[in-house]
């Protein structure tokens, strides 16, 4: 019995999806496994990975920050950005990382270190997405 999955951001809908098996996010207090018949739940989600299993492939996004929904026929994941694996630019994701660990190295104040943080995770996530670990 399959369920619908709809991944949406504040500019577009990323993925939608009527027959998925299975749905996969982490949560900023764990990771998050949704199956077909899933109790009602809501979760924060935290900048790492969203796993949707549809037809024996799995579609894997990049995402940062947001809340998911879940009930037993449908899931809403809400989140701030979400890339599909296949749209990350390896190159640039690398090149994030260095500008973000240079800024970290020379740090100025606290903002700034506070966004080179944020910028230096998001980047390990797109890596980790396309080199398939989580």
């Amino acid at each position: 019995m399959p369920f619908s999955v709809k991944l949406i951001t504040p500019f577009q809908t990323v993925a939608e999806h009527d027959d998925a098996e299975f749905v996969f996010a982490n949560g900023v207090e764990g990771d998050i496994g949704i199956l077909p018949g899933h109790a009602p739940l809501f979760a924060t989600l935290r900048t790492g990975e969203v796993q949707v299993h549809v037809g024996g492939n799995t579609e894997r996004f990049a995402v940062s920050g947001g809340f998911m929904e879940a009930g037993p026929a449908s899931v809403t994941i809400m989140v701030e950005t979400a890339e599909h694996g296949a749209d990350i630019d390896i190159d640039r994701a690398h090149s994030a990382r260095k500008r973000a660990e240079e800024r970290l190295a020379n740090k100025t104040d606290d903002a700034d270190i506070a966004r080179a943080e944020a910028a230096l995770t998001r980047a390990i996530n797109r890596i980790h997405i396309v080199q398939g670990e989580a």
